[in-house]
């Protein structure tokens, strides 16, 4: 990947996938979680924003129980 730096006006060459596969697998840094958290941060995202969304009164308990699963 060609970039300009971030200070002067030069252009750096850098391979951002090997970087970052070498920071990624620094174990002293990062820890290799076993479980998949997407689906619970979706959830946990999805309940916020329907709260949220419910104390601004922009849905209806109703709306808002349905679209939650209660």
């Amino acid at each position: 990947m060609i970039i300009r730096a971030d200070k002067g006006n030069v252009i750096v060459a850098e391979d951002y996938r090997q970087k970052m596969l070498t920071l990624l697998n620094d174990e002293n840094t990062y820890e290799v979680i076993k479980k998949d958290l997407i689906n619970i941060l979706s959830r946990k995202l999805k309940e916020s924003y329907l709260l949220d969304e419910r104390k601004k009164e922009f849905i209806s308990q109703q709306i808002y129980n349905k679209l939650y699963n209660r």
